[in-house]
C-alpha cells in the first residue's frame, strides 16, 4: 500500500493511494492520527488501510512531502560523484 501526504482546500491530510485516487483517512472512523508521521508511530496503518474516506483524484491535489516535520535529516554525500572524485 502506498501513503502520502496532500493538501487538498487548503488542509494538509494523509491518505492511501488506490489507482488515480488518495483515499484521506484523517478523522475517519474515530482515526486520531493528524498525520502519516503520527500514524507511524501509532503503527496504525495497516487499520487505517481498512477505511474509507473521501477520495480525491490524484491530479487534483498537491502533493507534500511524505513526512512533513521530519525529527531529522541524514544526508550522504557519497550520493554525488564530484564529491565522491574529490574526497577520494
Amino acid at each position: 500500500m502506498r501513503w502520502m501526504t496532500f493538501k487538498s482546500g487548503g488542509r494538509e491530510l494523509f491518505g492511501y493511494v488506490d489507482r488515480d485516487e488518495v483515499v484521506n483517512v484523517v478523522g475517519v472512523a474515530g482515526n486520531s492520527c493528524a498525520t502519516l508521521k503520527d500514524a507511524i508511530a501509532a503503527d496504525s496503518l495497516s487499520d487505517l488501510g481498512k477505511l474509507e474516506g473521501d477520495r480525491h483524484a490524484l491530479a487534483g491535489v498537491e502533493y507534500c512531502p511524505v513526512i512533513t516535520q521530519p525529527n531529522k535529516i541524514l544526508c550522504a554525500g557519497l550520493n554525488y560523484h564530484a564529491h565522491r572524485e574529490e574526497t577520494g
